[in-house]
């Protein structure tokens, strides 16, 4: 009621704020409630700095080994393409049984304002990994409530983004009441992104991330590869689209044209299966036409032409999981689905097919381009000029396997009919290459973490590849598959 709220607000003089023996911790539910009006009416910038000022001289007289070592907090020497600095928060690395620990959880407090006096002073971007969040509630509210609440406004403002990894419904449902309460303005800091390899690429860092990355963050990607390497697929299409826009309303306003954003990369592929019939074979041990690219292929694209290449969300849009794993396992099995020879296709029925193709090449044993390629492409994108990459791949092709060569050329022309038609599938051929990059070109190490420096890379090298099939079927090791020149 509004007379008990001024006798609340006028209770107490303004020096009282904070509690005598912890200027961190409000002592009644009044003097809450007491701040959050004062804030607004009668706490001037001074106040508020002095109260600061009086917390970090203490934090400096505190021993905070114990919180240091513990790696929650990380300040890395890696910088966004914005040339901002890094804050790296990650609590599923804190004991719950600890936060029973007031002292303990005291004292980490004052290890996290005491870190962020210095980086909090510029602009800086905050990565926080939330997947564990479920196991970290309290140090979340902690993080929030305590820390975020006594930083300085200047210091706030700073905070240009907020990426939050692996952020289950519930940590979003608790960052809209806790960002409710805090600002409503920092809603447009926060980006939610599906796996580590997205944080990649929307920091663009030239260094390599995964030195702050925790091992808990690896495991629960190698876990979930499957739908991580979903969820980001459709992240990145969406993301491509937003930047795309965006580039768009930018050349609009400055008068001239321009292209499109680089898109972002994505996970790497899903650890090895055991293989079937089909998927997790070796191309040369598929049965295959005559240039030795495989029926199956052909076959799965005969029914996307037939049935499928305008529509909206080809190969980005994922089946049910049972219906896929379904399909798959008659396929490993020497059956056909029998939806194959149905005169017309359900739209789920489609994206089975097209989940079908994508699935073929990422489950391939040796990759479309091979791993002994890997790092000479990787180098030649490096260069940054288009002639240089260009160069490079011709000079990987001529040295593959038949089987990969000529499958490659044949995937390449096959995603040539389909971006044709990117008015109505919305499937333009960096759009593909966001797709098809992770499966057909990638390191022969299986840890994600090593490859995610040159997520972006590869991306890059597909999408070129994809963009140069003219002077791709001009080599003289594709004579035996060149299409016939038009009259």
């Amino acid at each position: 009621q509004p007379s008990r709220l001024a006798a609340v607000l006028n209770c107490t003089p303004l020096t009282n704020c904070y509690s005598t023996t912890n200027p961190l911790r409000k002592s009644t539910p009044e003097t809450a409630v007491r701040d959050c009006f004062i804030d607004r009416a009668r706490v001037t910038m001074d106040d508020k700095q002095e109260a600061y000022r009086q917390l970090i001289e203490r934090a400096k007289r505190l021993n905070l080994t114990e919180a240091k070592s513990l790696g929650v907090l990380q300040l890395p020497d890696i910088r966004g393409a914005d040339g901002r600095p890094i804050v790296v928060m990650s609590p599923g690395l804190v004991d719950i049984k600890r936060l029973q620990d007031k002292d303990f959880v005291e004292r980490l407090k004052c290890f996290f304002l005491l870190s962020l006096d210095d980086i909090s002073k510029v602009e800086y971007n905050v990565v926080l990994f939330a997947t564990k969040m479920k196991f970290s509630f309290r140090l979340f509210h902690f993080l929030f409530s305590e820390v975020y609440s006594i930083l300085p406004r200047p210091y706030k403002k700073n905070i240009k983004s907020l990426f939050v990894i692996h952020a289950p419904d519930s940590a979003k449902a608790f960052f809209r009441f806790v960002l409710f309460m805090v600002s409503r303005k920092f809603w447009k800091k926060v980006h939610y992104l599906p796996c580590v390899a997205a944080l990649a690429a929307e920091l663009e860092a030239k260094e390599d991330i995964k030195s702050f990355v925790p091992r808990f963050v690896v495991a629960h990607e190698v876990r979930h590869a499957p739908k991580l390497q979903r969820l980001a697929e459709a992240y990145a299409i969406t993301k491509a689209k937003a930047d795309a826009k965006k580039a768009a309303s930018a050349a609009s306003a400055a008068g001239g044209g321009g292209g499109g954003a680089k898109p972002p990369g994505l996970p790497a592929p899903a650890p090895v299966q055991p293989a079937g019939a089909v998927f997790g074979q070796p191309l040369a041990a598929l049965e295959s036409n005559q240039h030795g690219v495989p029926l199956f292929l052909i076959q799965l694209e005969s029914l996307l032409q037939k049935h499928a290449l305008g529509q909206e969300g080809l190969f980005r849009i994922p089946p049910p999981q049972d219906d896929l794993n379904h399909a798959q396992k008659l396929i490993d099995s020497n059956k056909t689905p029998t939806f194959f020879a149905a005169p017309t296709l359900e739209p789920e029925e489609v994206n089975i097919i097209g989940t079908l193709y994508k699935l073929f090449f990422r489950r391939l044993p040796e990759p479309l381009i091979p791993f002994d390629k890997y790092d000479a492409l990787i180098t030649a994108q490096s260069s940054h000029e288009e002639e240089v990459i260009v160069r490079g791949i011709e000079g990987a092709v001529i040295s593959m396997p038949r089987e990969h060569r000529n499958t490659l050329l044949h995937l390449v022309q096959f995603l040539t009919l389909v971006a044709v038609q990117s008015q109505s599938n919305k499937m333009g051929m960096s759009n593909l290459a966001l797709i098809f990059a992770p499966s057909i070109l990638r390191s022969s190490d299986l840890n994600p973490l090593l490859e995610l420096s040159s997520i972006k890379a590869r991306v890059e090298v597909v999408q070129i590849l994809f963009n140069n099939l003219d002077r791709l079927e001009q080599l003289d090791v594709y004579k035996e598959v060149r299409r016939p020149a038009a009259n």
